[in-house]
């Protein structure tokens, strides 16, 4: 028996090691996970070294930020950082992952800062297809396709010659082609402008959309606009002289003047064989000399910086703002116009005109160096974290021109499987029309998804801006919130959604407006860009963002700085000059209330939602609607918000359908009635002090959205179903043929419908 029992001692003892070593694999991953891997709930918080670290305001940030629960953020380097590797131990010891952006710059290209990706991600670079010269279709469809958002049109002074043209071998399948004895001589190119009027009726000119880093300044030695023209030439004239003149290719600006546009042109020098010109003149000669065949034929000519900035035509004043301080890392591009003209002695195509700075121009020339040093800092980088560096974020809020530097250093990066992302906002959103009728205009985010096809596509919109409409009125809805709920924010998310869902492997992270902007504008203390969400207001974009099965979820943003008469951005938490802990910060009391109530329960509810199945999402009124069915088997057969007679308005519940992998329905649900405009003293809404939103923004009572089964010969069939709110762990019962959920202003609820006799939850 004791030899028995050792042995059966021995082999317990084998078991549970065996058995502790699978539950240890098991455990490995989430040992050696990033914090965020389940769902990255993340924040804005400005947080970087400066030449001497504050390490007071570093540890007072990072530990709001884990007090709010956020296991990310968006953090920053320096050009000589003094303690980069505390700063990520320091994320690190709270449970916060960092997303870098790289800011060091070093025009040593020994430095490993000259490889930085942030200020290569600003680079510029746009590729014109020249058969674009109006409003209509080239291909079918491609008049309203944001992609193509460019033209050269004819214009009163300047006619453009030719027409669009098929040509399997050019780079969209079209041309602009000119033929000899068909077509007038005269320009084949001409201006780039949008290529739909903006709200006043006319075509914006090209140029602020290319952003420059100031890799040199400040007479920017050696750096250049690189322009490139493709085209092909053919059927000359019969006994044509060498020396004979086919195409004049020069490049002129204007500069702004006022609110628009100077009418004189400025012609600037370019080079080209290391020559200075006013204009490169193509002969008979340079096409002998360098045709091959059929093909196209390239020439590329250059311009300094300094000549752009001496013309005022590439400025450091990069809002057009004079008022405002220049920037000292960018510049900005006021105008550019490459021109072609033809001489009317053989037939031409133009395939297209390619636009690029000269970090682009580098890196695009030789993309396996450039590849090693970027890949070999972004390295350097990770290596000074704790394994808590999760990616990299790129520059801020591109423009067109800086479509392609975002697709360069995506491209770069995931040699090594390292994410990057970035926001992009609706850039010329209600400005650049498409169709005025039906309420279209330009769309920035779908043209960065088509152009850059971003891994992570992460839109910043806010919609609350100073002049909304709080109250239902018959007049003015394009101002009222739900509205701008409905068009502005929500249309985007479930966009942004549908381009996450086209490929496997990409993510969607929206981001939350959570700022405000108080200050003293033309004599008045009002709300300029952007009014501070009430609290309630502030849980609706909260909330609203889990309708549309987000992959993680960022907020911008968490600290701001105030003067001493409290004018600058509001947010979670401030800093204001003159109060006893200056610089530390404090919680703002409107937006910590909703951000530190709503959040643990959020991050909640995307851990689950990551696994289910989007169905639809769709805002519920008052009037009794059908319930889309989400299968075949839902009991539920229609669905509306109580009607209760209270408040300025009714209804404004968003509901999401979602089914998990049993079949199982589950509703996210948001409360969109947040508050009202009661006006007093202050008659508009843009006017109210932070200080007074209690008494001019009140919250709106709490509303029950009213699911309501199906009739059934059987008694009672759906006796024992409810909606389950796994966060809270509640049931919200059948009653009388409905269940009633009751959401406060604001409020959000992830539920799933259960059968309480098969302890289903």
């Amino acid at each position: 028996m004791k030899i028995k029992f050792k042995k059966d001692s021995s082999m317990k003892e084998k078991k549970l090691s065996l058995f502790t070593l699978f539950l240890l694999l098991l455990m490995l991953p989430s040992l050696y996970a990033k914090y965020s891997d389940e769902f990255p709930y993340g924040i804005y918080a400005n947080l970087r070294n400066g030449d001497k670290v504050d390490y007071p305001s570093r540890y007072a940030t990072i530990n709001l930020m884990k007090t709010l629960g956020y296991n990310a953020t968006i953090m920053g380097t320096q050009k000589g950082d003094p303690d980069l590797p505390g700063l990520l131990k320091d994320l690190d010891n709270s449970q916060i992952d960092a997303w870098v952006l790289d800011w060091g710059w070093d025009k040593d290209p020994e430095s490993d800062l000259h490889y930085a990706s942030y200020p290569l991600s600003a680079s510029s670079y746009f590729r014109f297809e020249a058969e674009f010269s109006s409003e209509k279709d080239v291909r079918i469809g491609d008049g309203m396709d944001n992609q193509y958002w460019y033209a050269a049109q004819s214009e009163k002074n300047l006619y453009r010659t030719g027409k669009e043209d098929m040509a399997p071998d050019a780079s969209y399948g079209y041309v602009w082609k000119a033929e000899k004895g068909k077509d007038q001589p005269g320009h084949i190119f001409t201006d780039l402008r949008y290529r739909w009027q903006n709200r006043n009726g006319f075509y914006v000119r090209f140029g602020s959309e290319f952003i420059l880093y100031q890799t040199n300044p400040p007479d920017y030695p050696d750096d250049y606009i690189w322009v490139k023209f493709r085209f092909k030439i053919s059927n000359l004239q019969s006994g044509i002289s060498s020396n004979t003149p086919l195409l004049r290719f020069y490049v002129t600006g204007f500069e702004l003047y006022g609110t628009g546009f100077s009418s004189q042109m400025k012609i600037l020098n370019h080079w080209i064989d290391n020559q200075q010109r006013s204009e490169t003149i193509f002969t008979v000669h340079d096409y002998l000399l360098n045709r091959r065949g059929n093909e196209f034929l390239e020439l590329e000519l250059k311009i300094p910086y300094k000549d752009l900035i001496d013309a005022n035509l590439l400025t450091a004043d990069i809002d057009h703002n004079p008022a405002t301080p220049d920037s000292r890392e960018f510049l900005r591009l006021v105008n550019l116009n490459p021109r072609v003209y033809w001489y009317g002695n053989c037939d031409v195509e133009l395939d297209y005109v390619e636009i690029e700075d000269e970090l682009h121009h580098k890196i695009s020339h030789d993309k396996n160096y450039w590849q090693d040093k970027i890949l070999q800092r972004m390295d350097n980088v990770i290596s000074q974290g704790e394994g808590n560096v999760k990616g990299f974020y790129t520059f801020d809020e591109p423009y067109q021109g800086q479509f392609d530097s975002f697709k360069l250093m995506q491209e770069i990066a995931s040699q090594e499987d390292i994410p990057v992302f970035t926001a992009v906002y609706d850039f010329q959103v209600t400005n650049i029309t498409l169709n005025k009728e039906q309420g279209i205009y330009y769309d920035h985010i779908d043209a960065f998804s088509k152009i850059a096809q971003p891994q992570i596509i992460a839109p910043d919109i806010y919609p609350l801006k100073p002049d909304l409409i709080w109250n239902a009125t018959e007049g003015e809805k394009g101002k009222f919130i739900q509205y701008i709920l409905d068009q502005k924010l929500l249309s985007v998310y479930q966009d942004c959604m549908e381009y996450r869902d086209k490929k496997e492997g990409r993510k969607f992270y929206p981001i939350v407006q959570v700022l405000g902007k108080w200050t003293l504008y033309q004599g008045q203390e009002q709300w300029v860009d952007w009014i501070q969400p009430t609290t309630a207001a502030q849980k609706v974009l909260l909330y609203l963002p889990l309708c549309f099965k987000p992959d993680g979820i960022f907020h911008y943003c968490l600290r701001s700085y105030q003067d001493i008469k409290g004018y600058g951005q509001r947010s979670i938490a401030f800093s204001r000059v003159g109060m006893p802990d200056y610089p530390l910060l404090v919680p703002d009391p409107i937006t910590w209330k909703a951000v530190s109530l709503s959040n643990p329960r959020i991050k909640a509810y995307g851990v689950i939602i990551k696994d289910l199945n989007w169905q639809n999402s769709e805002c519920i009124g008052t009037s009794r609607k059908k319930f889309k069915k989400a299968e075949k088997d839902n009991p539920i057969q229609y669905i509306q918000v109580q009607k209760q007679g209270i408040g300025e308005y009714e209804g404004y519940i968003q509901c999401a359908t979602y089914l998990d992998k049993e079949e199982n329905l589950w509703l996210m649900v948001v409360n969109r009635r947040a508050n009202f405009f009661l006006p007093g003293i202050i008659t508009e809404p843009q006017f109210v002090p932070p200080e007074e939103f209690d008494i001019y923004f009140p919250e709106a009572p709490p509303q029950k959205l009213l699911l309501t089964f199906k009739d059934s010969r059987r008694k009672n069939p759906y006796q024992n179903y409810a909606f389950y709110d796994p966060y809270e762990d509640k049931f919200y019962p059948y009653h009388n043929g409905n269940i009633e959920i009751e959401l406060p202003a604001g409020e959000g609820r992830l539920l799933k419908l259960v059968n309480r006799t098969s302890n289903d939850r």
